[in-house]
Order: structure tokens, then sequence, then C-alpha cells
């Protein structure tokens, strides 16, 4: 599934009319083009061919799966239950100055998901996103550096209250 899907992401940014080859009935081009692309694939170090019982297949290799995961965190969004469950998420990190680019990224993301601020380095949100908050520690590999916190009592949190619109 993970090789599928890189492999359509990295055909689609190679070439976006690929969607006219799928749907070609010449399967020896099609043929042809996967190969070229697997065999790109492989060349930038992102899958590589391991053998099993039944022959040979593909598997993303590290590299590969940091560029999955890319893709995976551009989508990332959490959703909204139909009712607040009265917790607030609270995401607290301290992340070294040498991975400043990690930590410019996690704030990035932290506010493209909607999360509010609290302070430089504690970020809150209302909805459930633990599951979220730990594949970009795994990504950033940011490990103890990352606290998630559900809290069910934040001093003062009627400014947040108005900024989600929650009563």
């Amino acid at each position: 599934m993970s090789i599928a899907a890189a492999g359509v992401l990295a055909t689609a940014l190679v070439a976006p009319n690929v969607l006219q080859l799928l749907n070609d009935k010449a399967s020896k081009k099609r043929e042809w083009y996967i190969k070229n692309v697997q065999e790109e694939l492989r060349a930038k170090g992102l899958i590589k061919r391991v053998k099993h019982k039944e022959g040979f297949a593909y598997e993303l290799t590290e590299k590969g799966e940091g560029v999955a995961s890319s893709y995976v965190l551009g989508t990332l969004e959490i959703k909204k239950p139909l009712f607040w469950d009265g917790k607030w998420r609270v995401v607290m990190f301290d992340i070294k100055e040498s991975y400043k680019g990690a930590r410019d990224e996690l704030r990035s993301i932290l506010i493209s998901l909607g999360f509010e601020k609290l302070q430089k380095s504690a970020w809150v949100h209302p909805y459930p996103c633990a599951d979220v908050i730990t594949l970009i520690k795994k990504k950033y590999d940011l490990g103890k550096s990352v606290l998630y916190l559900e809290v069910e009592t934040l001093e003062n949190d009627h400014w947040l209250r108005d900024v989600f619109f929650l009563r």
C-alpha cells in the first residue's frame, strides 16, 4: 500500500499526465512507464527490491518512508467531534537549538492544524489529536522533546473557549 501511494505520488510529481497512461489500453507502454518510475525511485533511494517466497517485491526504504510521511503530514487534520469533551490537548516542547529546523516545522504544523499558542513552546487544541502528534514526533524524531497532555482544567481558559467557539 505504501509503495503504491509513494509510486503514485512520485509519478504524479514526475509526470502530471500519468492518468492518461493508466487509462491507455496499451499495457506494454504502461509496464514500461511503471518500470521507469520504479527505477527512478530505486535510484533516489526511496524503494528497494526485496526477495519474497513468491518472487521479488518493492519496499519503502527509511528515506522513502520519510518522503511518504511528508505527504501524509500535508493532509493531516484534526476531526471536530459533535460535542467537546471539556478536555484541552496541550503540546509542549523543548527542542535543542541544533534541531531548530524541526522545531520551526513543528510550530508551522501546529498552526496549520489549528492549535492556539499558550506560550512560546506550549500549544493547545480542544479536540483529540494524540495520533497526529505521534506521527509528527516520529517523522521528525523528536521523541521525549515533545509532550502531549490531556488536561481537564486550564486556568483562565475563557479566551481559548472564545477562540475555539466553545461554551
